[in-house]
């Protein structure tokens, strides 16, 4: 047993804190103020499980959590696939085996793109001590050729070291392409130092939050059922594989184009793969959300939920997408006016959303999709400011951004938000130490800046709706997204429109679009080079942002 101790240094705590340490768990206080989370970590970097306890009171600062290890499901043919093409694979301990192939597994989503660099992928270290423990994934590199990776973190940009993939990783990866999908596959989860398969599904909602924290799921229980498995076409989807295997090949194709293909190949494969399992069934996807600290519901593994729309069109061919119209602009621009402030650029952007996207693009020479996300970045707080590694300036460049800075339109926007964020902010109910509550009853700490504290109310909202609608069409809805959702068939917008009104008093427009694939080659063409132009860069993928 190994005891630690330590202080919270900000008032009105001064607490000393102790961490016991017993066989291969660990207690160990948690104080929301001093962020104590970090510690434990440096100190037993083993272990992959903790509770965290708050012992004495700390005059009501602390909050009681439990740490666990997300499941994570990889199918037995995958593995295997690794253990036949990848030199030395097959040596390594069973978890030293997981841990690099979930890193091969993980390796196409959204998530894992890395902000800065082209093509590269992004892995914390704090995840790698994770899967392999404190230093060992520096051992495993120079053992086994997977990935190549830049020479460090930087400080400038404030990212993590990029990951590539090797030749080696990439023939594993177009082997398992190979692959029949058409029987079914067991799922695998790691248990302590063994492979297990997997043989019931999980609630859809999960108990453990993005952070890895327990959190409750009361607020989801009517769906815990429902969304848990997610109907797949399967004829489409395989359609779409074989299109893609087929450019892939082709000598002829560009090699931007072509490494644009083999990603959207690979996330196809691995979809076809997770919807012909045992455990979910022939034509099913299993698909379990983590709740943000905000409320929002984020798809854990293999999902639709951020997936190109040329694949989702595919594995959804026939459904109903419905997203809310500048969901995010109009729920700032109801919550000012709550607050006695109006916002007429917004209310202008909002009720000529094409127009003003359409010239704020002629003016700063960007593409129309850019302009899209640099008014969202704005929303999000993104800084207005012409050092390369900013959030606009990296993605645009500095020239287009310092442009866009000087356009009419954009700068009342930016001053629309910056009154609407001060005054929201200022104007919401506060506890004493400043925490702020929002629609899904979530609450964000009061040193958080102001602008977190915006979108934490945002996404609140946003999450409170997602919940009045789904409450209403449990049955139909198959797949959440964040300002969206995709329906089995078609619904009455203006009925949905009035229960979200109803519900969480927020006036919200709804659009639909049926999701359908064309699957002659001419016509997946035009829609993989139409989807490539607006492809989002990662530095302003700010639907994805969780305000926590």
């Amino acid at each position: 047993m190994a005891k630690i101790f330590m202080r919270c240094s900000r008032p009105p705590c001064n607490v000393r804190y102790g961490v016991r340490v017993v066989a291969d768990k660990t207690f160990i206080p948690l104080c929301r103020n001093a962020r104590l989370r970090g510690p434990w970590r440096r100190f037993f970097p083993g272990l992959r499980s903790a509770i965290l306890v708050a012992l004495p009171p700390c005059h009501g600062c602390c909050l009681v959590k439990k740490v666990t290890t997300k499941r994570i499901y990889i199918p037995r043919d995958f593995i295997e696939t690794l253990r036949t093409h990848v030199a030395g694979f097959s040596a390594l301990s069973v978890p030293e085996q997981w841990g690099l192939a979930r890193m091969l597994w993980e390796g196409s989503q959204k998530r894992r793109q890395h902000r800065t660099e082209h093509n590269a992928l992004t892995f914390s270290a704090e995840e790698l001590e994770g899967h392999f423990g404190r230093g060992k994934f520096a051992e495993l590199f120079a053992r086994i050729s997977l990935f190549t990776r830049s020479a460090g973190w930087s400080k400038d940009s404030k990212t993590t070291r990029a990951y590539w993939f090797t030749s080696q990783a990439r023939e594993a990866l177009n082997a398992y392409r190979s692959v029949s999908t058409a029987a079914l596959v067991d799922l695998l989860e790691l248990k302590g130092d063994r492979m297990q398969m997997v043989k019931s599904l999980p609630h859809a909602i999960s108990s453990t939050s993005t952070t890895g924290a327990t959190c409750s799921t009361s607020d989801w229980a009517f769906a815990k059922e429902t969304l848990k498995t997610i109907p797949i076409n399967i004829e489409m989807l395989d359609k779409l594989r074989l299109w893609l295997q087929i450019n892939v090949d082709d000598p002829s194709v560009e090699p931007s184009m072509k490494v644009y293909l083999t990603a959207y190949a690979d996330m196809v494969t691995k979809l076809l793969r997770m919807s012909q399992t045992t455990v979910a069934g022939p034509g099913h996807l299993a698909q379990v959300y983590a709740i943000a600290p905000s409320g929002r519901l984020y798809a854990r593994g293999v999902s639709l939920q951020n997936t190109p729309s040329l694949i989702k069109a595919a594995a959804l061919h026939g459904m109903w997408e419905y997203d809310f119209a500048n969901c995010h602009f109009s729920i700032v621009s109801q919550m000012s006016e709550k607050h006695g402030v109006s916002c007429p650029a917004i209310e202008h952007y909002m009720a000529n959303k094409s127009a003003v996207r359409k010239e704020i693009a002629d003016g700063a020479g960007i593409t129309i999709t850019q302009a899209k996300q640099c008014l969202l970045a704005l929303l999000y707080g993104a800084r207005t400011t012409a050092w390369s590694h900013g959030a606009i300036p990296s993605t645009i460049g500095v020239p287009a951004a310092e442009t866009l800075y000087d356009l009419p339109t954009f700068r009342a926007l930016i001053e629309d938000v910056d009154r609407a964020r001060g005054a929201i902010v200022s104007g919401w109910p506060s506890t004493a130490n400043g925490s702020l509550t929002n629609a899904s009853g979530k609450a964000i700490p009061g040193a958080a800046s102001v602008v977190r504290k915006l979108a934490h109310l945002v996404q609140g909202v946003e999450a409170a709706v997602l919940r009045a609608i789904v409450t209403r069409h449990a049955d139909d809805i198959v797949l959440l997204q964040h300002d969206g959702f995709v329906s089995r068939r078609q619904l009455d917008c203006g009925e949905l429109e009035e229960v979200v009104f109803r519900g969480v008093g927020y006036s919200l427009r709804l659009e639909e679009e049926q999701l359908e694939l064309h699957p002659e080659p001419r016509a997946l063409a035009d829609r993989t080079k139409d989807e490539k132009a607006r492809e989002v860069p990662p530095m302003l993928d700010f639907d994805s942002f969780d305000a926590d």
